[in-house]
C-alpha cells in the first residue's frame, strides 16, 4: 500500500491539500472497514485513488468534476501502467464494480 500512496503523491506533486485529503480518506476507510468488513486491498486502493483524476480533469476540462468512468480509467491506466503496483491498483479500482459492497 505504501507504494500506491507514493505513486499518488507523485501524481499530486506539491498539492499537499489533495495528498492530505487522500490520506485522511484512507484513515477513515480503514476505521469503517474494521466495523463493516470488506476487502482491505480494494477499500484502501479506492481511498488512495478516489481523486486521482482531478489534476488531469482540471488540465483537460478546466474542471475537477468527473466526466465519465472511461475517461478516469484511461487516466489511471496512463499514470500507473508502467509503475510497480499500478496494474494491481488499476485492477482493484477499475475492474470492480464500485457500487457493490466490497
Amino acid at each position: 500500500m505504501q507504494q500506491l500512496i507514493n505513486e499518488m503523491k507523485s501524481v499530486f506533486n506539491s498539492d499537499k491539500k489533495r495528498i492530505n485529503h487522500a490520506l485522511d480518506v484512507l484513515r477513515y476507510t480503514v476505521q469503517i472497514q474494521q466495523v463493516e468488513g470488506g476487502s482491505n486491498q480494494i477499500i484502501a486502493a479506492a481511498a488512495v485513488l478516489h481523486d486521482i483524476g482531478i489534476k488531469e480533469a482540471e488540465r483537460k476540462y478546466n474542471s475537477s468534476e468527473g466526466k465519465t468512468k472511461e475517461e478516469i480509467k484511461k487516466f489511471i491506466n496512463k499514470v500507473f501502467k508502467t509503475k510497480t503496483g499500478g496494474k494491481l491498483a488499476l485492477e482493484l479500482f477499475v475492474n470492480n464494480n464500485v457500487n457493490q459492497k466490497v
